[in-house]
């Protein structure tokens, strides 16, 4: 069945001031620049000149110095420490790589800056380069993030369509499911989940976060853009393949698996990240994978629930009774929200027991 796109142009949740922008601030015990090269070049790891920059990766001999980088990303992250001609303008050469990531560039984690004991060294963090796009190629600054998105949603469209098709709105469009656009709009989503974790003293800035169900990634690049330090999420293949794409850079990783109660989630989750008081979202999910155990064996400390539109009460108690015996956790608040084309749905707070 063929079904009409709908997706007016405008800006997508990614846009250029999102989780590619994202800066992350790390202090390492270096004097200053020239000290970085020169222990870089005395520490016997390969240096390769390289656009804008140079690039090295994690070295042992480096690791008193530079430990709390090598500790923020993969063991096999590539660093490009940008020159003065590139850091000015190194916001959109972020979004350029980023552009060339969804394409099949070397995955971009990000911008940090480095912070030294008398200045700020600007380093672009990706995947490994070797075989693919971005090191020693030449990147436009002025490339189209959003093309390069439009261009992923088009070979994933129909992964990360969901439900039937809206005969009484716009014609009978079929929408995609999360905001790039879609039915449901993340931004008035993410505001609700953030002003929920803020009422008990938490959020993302500086967390892992999980997402059980994640369609498009979409929650995700919004807790990124909010401090998340890295992102975890699950759907089925060809959808998890589609989110990848659409996020495309930053500090995440998609899995595809068929989510069911034998589901090992921990064993997903990469031995170098180290948390223990990760938020978990567990959005519009339960009434397709219903309450996995292996929810309650990732190491979060908050979990966020969100039930089906329009879900009665007493669906949403009995929901709320299950996560907490079976995942370990206490409900703290609950309220309802509606974003988007959808009816009001219920939205529950859930803290881990200690």
């Amino acid at each position: 069945m063929c079904y009409r796109k709908h997706r007016q142009r405008r800006e997508h949740s990614l846009d250029a001031d999102h989780l590619w922008q994202r800066r992350s601030e790390i202090a390492v015990e270096v004097a200053n620049a020239t000290a970085l090269r020169s222990a870089i070049d005395g520490s016997g790891v390969a240096v390769e000149t390289a656009t804008g920059g140079y690039r090295f990766g994690p070295h042992e001999s480096l690791r008193p110095a530079l430990a709390p980088l090598f500790d923020a990303f993969p063991p096999d992250a590539a660093f490009l420490v940008l020159d003065d001609t590139i850091a000015d303008d190194a916001d959109r050469h972020a979004v350029a790589a980023a552009a060339a990531s969804a394409d099949g560039g070397a995955r971009v984690f990000g911008l940090v800056d480095l912070a030294t004991s008398s200045e700020t060294v600007l380093v672009l963090v990706t995947a490994p380069a070797s075989g693919r796009a971005y090191y020693g190629v030449p990147i436009d600054p002025s490339s189209d993030r959003d093309a390069a998105t439009d261009s992923v949603i088009d070979r994933h469209e129909e992964s990360l369509h969901f439900g039937d098709v809206l005969t009484v709105v716009r014609g009978g469009d079929r929408f995609l499911y999360q905001d790039v656009p879609g039915r449901r709009d993340t931004g008035a989503r993410i505001e609700e989940i953030t002003g929920l974790l803020a009422r008990h003293g938490t959020g993302f800035d500086g967390r892992v976060v999980f997402d059980v169900c994640c369609n498009s990634g979409m929650m995700m690049g919004e807790a990124l853009a909010r401090g998340a330090r890295w992102s975890v999420g699950w759907d089925y293949p060809s959808v998890a393949a589609a989110a990848d794409g659409v996020l495309g850079a930053g500090r995440s990783e998609l899995h595809g698996v068929l989510i069911s109660d034998e589901t090992d989630f921990v064993a997903d989750v990469p031995d170098w990240l180290a948390v223990d008081d990760a938020v978990c979202l567990f959005l519009a999910a339960w009434h397709h994978v219903r309450f996995p155990p292996g929810v309650g064996d990732l190491p979060w400390a908050w979990l966020v629930y969100e039930g089906q539109e329009n879900e009665d009460t007493k669906i949403t108690t009995d929901n709320i009774a299950t996560m907490e015996k079976r995942w370990n956790a206490t409900a703290v608040e609950s309220s309802t929200h509606s974003d988007g084309i959808c009816g009001p749905r219920p939205l529950v707070l859930l803290k881990r027991n200690v």
